[in-house]
């Protein structure tokens, strides 16, 4: 299956990274500090079922520095839509950034992120109504599934922010995801110096 083999291409792809990392250590340690960001803003649970306000906190840490400007990052994040119901869910990512918070002492102006990854969540019960037969059956599955996030990142003034897009789909039924659209705000970014941005 497709979705298989997209799992095992993002499974070598963080060991791959985890491995370049151990190999080719980089001596300006600060741009590899664990970063934290916080938001919120619009979340969908199994389109139509679920819509709400969806709060999100994550730990990012970069492990690669790619030609100065950009990095190969873990993304863990933490996820709760709210709406009629609430939904609880994970997301880890291996993230391609680049310029702005590629590490904790990128200061641009702009930049943007593109990452793949697994979604973890509560188990769910899915309702099939069979019209011929008048019967009800009612399953439970797990909820892993695939990630991608992506969107721009930007400064205003001293504030550090992204726009942050993500989707999880579950692997053993499309029809059942997360969606959603995040502001999130970036924390602990390094001052700028005399010398400007980087």
């Amino acid at each position: 299956m497709n979705i298989n083999r997209t799992l095992i291409l993002v499974i070598v792809l963080l060991l791959s990274s985890l491995t370049l990392s151990a190999q080719f250590q980089n001596n300006n340690r600060e741009k590899k500090i664990i970063q934290i960001a916080v938001g919120g803003g619009l979340g969908i649970v199994d389109p139509g079922n679920i819509i709400g306000g969806n709060l999100m906190f994550e730990l990012r840490k970069p492990l690669t520095i790619i030609a100065k400007d950009y990095s190969l990052s873990i993304n863990i994040s933490g996820n709760t839509t709210i709406g009629s119901e609430a939904e609880t869910f994970g997301l880890l990512t291996l993230n391609f950034n680049a310029f702005s918070q590629a590490t904790k002492v990128h200061r641009n102006a702009f930049g943007g992120f593109i990452g793949v990854g697994l979604m973890l969540a509560q188990p769910r019960s899915k309702v099939k109504y069979d019209k011929y037969q008048g019967t009800e059956t009612t399953t439970t599955t797990g909820m892993l599934g695939f990630a991608l996030t992506a969107g721009p990142r930007f400064r205003l003034g001293y504030v550090y922010m992204d726009l942050r897009g993500y989707l999880g789909i579950v692997m053993t039924n499309p029809s059942l995801m997360n969606a959603g659209l995040n502001l999130m705000f970036t924390f602990g970014m390094k001052k700028r110096g005399r010398r400007g941005m980087q």
